[in-house]
């Protein structure tokens, strides 16, 4: 029961508990009751108690590590007696414990860091060389049209791989290893677009010729070619449409590239390098071969009575490739 404002006692009807809102009037007389204002408060429920959206009430979060160390803890606290030394050497048995497994902890982070490091470090060397590829061919290729992929009808062989433009760097830095002169001749085995072409033209070779088995690809180097003729010191450049297998290699060839045009290790490489070694038992004389692949590829061993191994040419900055050079014994 309560008393209302005027005087008169009203039965309570509320189910909740009563919470007095208001305060003692300033003009109280004892044993006078001073009419309060009440209101009902509500129940609270499992939602209402862990607020409107029905949230988990929150807890210190103890991690894995937390639970261990305190397990062990527990466990040595249980198993402690009252003899001192033996608390002694208990504890420092603990603590051994936990610094090695610190240590262990440290140097997991550390090679989880070093790791996190390199990865970044290579993504961004492939970023940069990919920048400093498209710049480039966005100066160099204007009227060759050589850069992107090709794939053409005659690729569909499982010797064959699809055209692919080499670095612009590559050729360039091998012909000045091997200071090329007026008596070489360059000979591209699948030279695609014909850029290895056009750079080695550009050095004073007697001859220069590419061989290609794809007619489109072959249009495209002889168009790219002759729009860039006046750039060539060598006066000789030609394109062949022919399958290597069946090509017929020059006798005065001194110097052979490729930039994976075939299936390494298969019978069309193969084929190739026993067309070279004709060649050479038909005019003795010295044959360098340049062969270039893409990073994450390994150049080929030809190495053999016939070829030794004269350089590997590591990368330049993040060049995308990966050069070797083989010499005629």
């Amino acid at each position: 029961m309560i008393r209302s404002p005027n005087g008169s006692l009203v039965a309570a009807s509320l189910s909740g508990p009563l919470v007095c809102r208001g305060r003692r009037h300033p003009r109280a007389v004892p044993g006078r009751t001073t009419p309060v204002r009440t209101t009902r408060v509500p129940e609270q429920d499992d939602r209402t108690a862990c607020g409107a959206r029905g949230r988990k009430p929150r807890h210190p979060r103890i991690n894995s590590a937390s639970h261990a160390l305190i397990e062990d803890m527990g466990a040595m606290m249980e198993t402690l007696t009252d003899d001192a030394p033996t608390r002694q050497d208990r504890l420092e048995r603990w603590a051994a414990q936990q610094r090695q497994a610190n240590r262990r902890t440290a140097r997991v982070n550390l090679r989880t860091l070093l790791k996190n490091a390199r990865r970044r470090a290579w993504l961004a060397q492939v970023k940069l060389g990919r920048e400093s590829e498209r710049l480039a061919s966005y100066v160099l290729d204007r009227g060759l049209d050589t850069s992107g992929f090709a794939y053409e009808p005659e690729h569909d062989h499982p010797d064959r791989l699809h055209y692919a433009p080499v670095s612009w760097h590559v050729v360039p830095r091998a012909l000045r290893y091997l200071r090329v002169s007026d008596r070489d001749t360059f000979v591209d085995f699948g030279c695609g677009k014909g850029r290895a072409v056009h750079q080695a033209a550009k050095r004073p070779f007697r001859r220069v010729i590419g061989v290609e088995i794809s007619p489109a690809l072959a249009d495209a180097a002889r168009t790219g070619l002759a729009a860039r003729k006046h750039q060539h010191r060598c006066r000789n450049v030609e394109i062949v449409v022919a399958d290597v297998t069946k090509y017929r290699v020059p006798d005065d060839l001194t110097v052979g590239f490729f930039y994976l045009p075939f299936v390494l290790g298969s019978e069309t490489f193969d084929a190739v390098l026993r067309s070279i070694v004709e060649s050479l038992d038909r005019n003795p004389r010295r044959v360098r071969l340049i062969y270039v692949v893409p990073v994450g590829w390994q150049p080929p061993d030809i190495a053999s009575e016939r070829f030794r191994l004269l350089t590997k040419q590591r990368r330049i900055g993040v060049g995308p490739s990966r050069v070797a050079i083989f010499e005629s014994c």
